[in-house]
């Protein structure tokens, strides 16, 4: 099902729903995406890639995300912030484990908290300062063509759908705590 897009009379990327599934969202997210109005697209995945890095590495309390996994070229900036004590909370898919555990450094298990879902259906980036979040292709794929910004009616929404998933998430306690060097 598309996206009704008269929901969104002054979202300037309106266009980008026509290829992008957001029902798989709960409803009353659907219903709230005016508020991501105000953020910028992001339809480069290398350019996406790099902001989600920047936004890791600049977390100074605490940082979520959410995906269906983790990708590696996050590693470094996930670990070093770890290694500083930044708290970190990860949720990905239940059927994609190893990719999501591999991101940890030794003696982090106080301050990073893992959580498995069955569905991920967006992925998202939050921290007091930035969100980046992506929707699925309308043919089920993540996409990582990026909505990012620091507007607080977009980083309410990003903060508030990855509270409800992580509400739902189911604790993952075998995680694997790698150090840097290994």
């Amino acid at each position: 099902m598309l996206f009704p897009l008269h929901v969104l009379p002054t979202f300037e990327h309106k266009e980008y729903f026509v290829n992008h599934d957001v029902w798989r969202l709960p409803y009353k997210f659907v219903n709230r995406m005016g508020e991501i109005s105000k953020s910028m697209l992001c339809m480069d995945t290398i350019e996406a890639m790099n902001r989600a890095v920047h936004i890791f590495s600049e977390a100074e309390k605490d940082e979520w995300a959410m995906d269906e996994k983790l990708f590696e070229p996050i590693d470094p900036a996930i670990t070093d912030q770890i290694a500083k004590g930044v708290e970190f909370r990860f949720m990905g898919c239940e059927n994609r484990l190893p990719n999501f555990i591999r991101v940890s450094v030794s003696g982090a298990a106080s301050h990073v908290e893992l959580k498995t879902l069955t569905d991920v259906s967006i992925t998202i980036v939050y921290t007091k300062k930035d969100a980046l979040i992506c929707f699925l292709s309308t043919e089920g794929r993540m996409e990582y063509a990026a909505f990012f910004g620091k507007d607080q009616l977009f980083m309410n929404w990003a903060r508030d759908i990855f509270l409800q998933n992580w509400g739902k998430g189911k604790n993952f306690k075998q995680a694997l705590f790698y150090t840097k060097n290994h």
